[in-house]
């Protein structure tokens, strides 16, 4: 599973512009220790894909329906520390 949460936060960040790599992801969601020459936001933005996730896993009985409150938490897991308000 922990394999699976570093590729998808990963490749759900590259979707958003982020320039880490998959050995760096993987450094900072095992080691916490950012890679050089990238932004805070890009080791927030993995961060956050990594605990929305892990929120659905937490909770995996609520998420087997869908409904806005739902994605709304998790656009909200996502975006968290981003500067992105939410409304």
């Amino acid at each position: 599973m922990e394999r699976f949460i570093i590729e998808f936060a990963w490749k759900s960040s590259k979707i958003e512009g982020n320039t880490y790599s998959l050995l760096d992801t993987e450094t900072l969601i095992k080691q916490k220790v950012e890679a050089r020459g990238h932004s805070k936001e890009e080791a927030v933005m993995i961060l956050n894909h990594k605990q929305a996730f892990d929120l659905m896993l937490e909770h995996k009985n609520d998420y087997k329906t869908i409904s806005i409150a739902k994605i709304t938490e998790l656009h909200n897991c996502i975006v968290h520390e981003m500067g992105i308000t939410t409304g």
